[in-house]
């Protein structure tokens, strides 16, 4: 039902151009079709009195879809993108302010439910492998306020980074859903990067933990 719908909504915006009910149907479109139906609007509606409704659907379209390239250009190997962002303190913090350590991003936000159920484990993870890992949090689409919060109310007990919307980690890092974890290794490669609840992030941890300790 939902395809149909929004091929009907779609063949409307190409055969009428120049009506408002054609710009009204463009924010409900799926991202990839946004900027080409935006562009075969007529630039009397592009520019009247939804233009700034637009532009922010075009932008957060355009994101969405280099997020989604990004995400599959990036894989095991990669060069891991390096990135500065403000922790709890106002310090700037980069990929090279951890030094040969592993360093395990974990994407996360306030409102995601499913990265607040998780915070447990993680957790335990964090007192097991601490002196192995740096365990680094990056919240994403909160204020700098429910960011505060969130670390006090869940006592995270790592670094806390905190990515504000026009910052492009999450773009660089092709990231799609919450949670999200990154495993970047010492001479800074991507060695595994998945989302959701997923046992094998922590089995990679497991893994990574028991070769560190071998050669040490």
């Amino acid at each position: 039902m939902k395809t149909r719908i929004q091929a009907l909504k779609y063949n409307y915006i190409k055969q009428h151009p120049d009506r408002e009910a054609s710009a009204i149907y463009l924010s409900s479109m799926d991202t990839d079709s946004v900027p080409p139906l935006y562009n075969s609007l007529n630039p009397k509606i592009r520019n009247g009195k939804l233009k700034n409704r637009f532009n922010h659907i075009v932008s957060f379209s355009t994101q969405q879809i280099q997020t989604q390239q990004r995400h599959k250009e990036l894989t095991t190997g990669s060069i891991a993108p390096d990135f500065l962002l403000p922790d709890t303190n106002g310090n700037q913090i980069s990929i090279s302010s951890f030094k040969d350590k592993y360093i395990i991003l974990d994407f996360w936000g306030s409102w995601c439910g499913y990265c607040i159920a998780e915070f447990p484990h993680l957790k335990n993870y964090y007192r097991k492998y601490h002196t192995l890992f740096e365990f680094v949090g990056v919240c994403c689409n909160d204020t700098r306020e429910q960011w505060l919060q969130a670390i006090k109310k869940n006592d995270l007990p790592w670094k806390n980074l905190f990515c504000s919307p026009e910052m492009t980690i999450t773009r660089d890092y092709g990231i799609l859903a919450y949670p999200s974890q990154v495993i970047i290794s010492p001479d800074k490669k991507i060695i595994y990067i998945g989302s959701g609840v997923n046992p094998k992030f922590y089995q990679t941890l497991d893994e990574l933990a028991r070769s560190a300790r071998s050669n040490i």
